[in-house]
This record gives C-alpha cells, sequence and structure tokens, in this order.
C-alpha cells in the first residue's frame, strides 16, 4: 500500500508540472486564431492523404500530376497564412520587448497592469507562434512531397523513354503487322467510307465553297506569315562575325517560329473542320493523334 506521503508528494509534483510555464500547455487559440488552426487542420488532412498516396509504387503520371494540381493550392493557402501570421508576431514581440522582461525577486515590484499586459501579450506570442511553426512545418513537408512527386514522374519518364520495344528490323515485329493488316484495312476502309458518306450533307450548298476558300486563305496566311517571320532574324550580310547574343537570339527565334507556325496552324485548321462538324466520335482519336503528331514533329524540328 502506497503511504499517504508518497501520495502527497506525486499530487504536489504533478501541480507543479502543471503551473510550470515551460511546460504548461498553450491554451487552444480563440477567434480568428481558432479560424486559421481549423485550415492548419484541414491542410494537415490533405497533405496526409497526398503523402499517402505517394507511399504505393502503382502510381502512374496522370495520379502523380493530380497530386500535384492538389497540392499547389494548398501551398498558396499555406504561405498565405504565414504571411499574415508573421507580421502580428512581430509585432507582438516589440510590444514584449518594450515592456521588458519581469523584475527579479529582490528588485521594485511593477504594478498589476504592466504585468497583465506582459501577460496577455506573451499569451497572443505563444498561441501565434504555434500556429506559424505548424505553417512552416507544412511549408517545408509540401516543398519535400513537391520535389518527390518531380523524381517519381522523372522517374517514370527515364523508364519509359529507355523501356526496350522491338526493333524495326525484328521479323516478329513485321509478322504481327502483317497479321493485324487485314482488320486494320477493313477498320479504316469502315471509317473512312461513313467519314465520306457524311460530307455530302455536311458541305452541302455553300459550305464546300466556304471551306474550300478558308483552307486557301489559310495556306496563303501561313507561307506569309513563315516568310515575314523569318525575315525578323535575317543575318545582314554587312555583319561578318555575329556576337554570340545575335546568334543565340537568331536561333532561338528561328526555332520559335519552327515549333509556333506549324502548330497554330494545325489548330486553326482543327478548328475550322470542327466549326463544320467533319469529326464524328470515331474519327476524334485520329484527329487528336494527329494534332499531337504535328505538335511532336515541329517541337523536334525547332530544337535541331
Amino acid at each position: 500500500m502506497k503511504s499517504p506521503l508518497t501520495t502527497a508528494a506525486r499530487a504536489l509534483a504533478f501541480c507543479l508540472l502543471l503551473l510550470s510555464p515551460g511546460l504548461a500547455q498553450t491554451a487552444p487559440p480563440t477567434g480568428p486564431l481558432a479560424e486559421q488552426s481549423e485550415k492548419l487542420d484541414q491542410i494537415r488532412a490533405n497533405l496526409d492523404q497526398i503523402e499517402q498516396t505517394l507511399t504505393r509504387r502503382d502510381v502512374d503520371d496522370v495520379a502523380l500530376q493530380d497530386l500535384r494540381t492538389r497540392l499547389d493550392p494548398l501551398a498558396r493557402d499555406n504561405q498565405s497564412m504565414i504571411d499574415k501570421l508573421q507580421p502580428r508576431l512581430d509585432a507582438i514581440k516589440a510590444r514584449i520587448d518594450q515592456l521588458g522582461p519581469k523584475p527579479a525577486i529582490d528588485a521594485t515590484p511593477e504594478s498589476a497592469a504592466v504585468s497583465t499586459e506582459r501577460d496577455d501579450q506573451q499569451r497572443q506570442y505563444d498561441a501565434i507562434d504555434a500556429l506559424l511553426k505548424r505553417a512552416n512545418l507544412f511549408a517545408k513537408q509540401m516543398e519535400q512531397d513537391g520535389d518527390a512527386i518531380v523524381t517519381r514522374r522523372r522517374d517514370q519518364f527515364t523508364r519509359a523513354l529507355f523501356a526496350r520495344t522491338p526493333s524495326i528490323i525484328d521479323p516478329r515485329l513485321w509478322i504481327s503487322v502483317i497479321r493485324e493488316a487485314p482488320r486494320d484495312w477493313r477498320a479504316t476502309t469502315t471509317v473512312a467510307s461513313d467519314w465520306f458518306s457524311s460530307l455530302g450533307s455536311k458541305l452541302a450548298g455553300w459550305n464546300a465553297a466556304i471551306l474550300g476558300a478558308t483552307l486557301i486563305a489559310l495556306a496563303l496566311a501561313y507561307a506569309l506569315v513563315s516568310r515575314i517571320a523569318y525575315r525578323v532574324s535575317l543575318r545582314d550580310p554587312g555583319v561578318h562575325d555575329p556576337s554570340e547574343l545575335r546568334k543565340a537570339t537568331a536561333a532561338n527565334w528561328g526555332a520559335l517560329v519552327d515549333v509556333a507556325t506549324p502548330i497554330a496552324a494545325a489548330f486553326v485548321v482543327l478548328g475550322l473542320m470542327r466549326s463544320f462538324d467533319l469529326f464524328n466520335q470515331r474519327l476524334e482519336p485520329l484527329v487528336s493523334a494527329a494534332f499531337d503528331a504535328v505538335a511532336r514533329i515541329a517541337l523536334a524540328a525547332g530544337l535541331a
């Protein structure tokens, strides 16, 4: 059986622990601070979900991009909270410094109003400091999560880029192509016949003439714009030794023209064809693939 003295000693130690300024629990925030604390709780919950998803190995690039999309607004909200809390904390710290430290035991006692004001400012400082520390912790956590997402996407891209695929001289590849050719030909002819049969109704009347004239005008505009764009960076025959900046500027401009002009033309033609409702649902994947091919080829040509 425990003695009454031991029980009293433990009770006294527990009371001293609660009353100790360094170990006492910080009172929960109230008012606007309570709202900001709830926002931090929501940010923490979202971060936990993101990190739980990142622990899985079967996360593809689309899911990683979605995580990045979810992470960016969280980072903005968190940084906005830091920007609001830090000036308030600095202002309260300045007021506490103005009041000065508590007087020593053997010094002249200060007024009760000053002591009360110092305690009140210190409580506000502790509450805001706790929120700010959480927000800074979440900012670091989101930075690490963002780096992890970028690393995962880069690793997946590298694996996909260097993944082994059948060689063009592999006989098995051509055997598979020959085996699938009849079925692919039947599917292509079916789609093409359906498309051509629908053109008669969609290009009736003046629609065919308008479409043809618009395509001719776009072709002439493409040639004119390309010619004018290339003339912007023509080499001056009088300059035999152009500077590095001039050469780099000309190269970058040429790359921009090579990339932007075909993509813009393909985008306009695609929009024109869709405005005449020339693509059905079965052709949409093919159209999207063709536009993607134009973009990739233009990008490769511009970089080259």
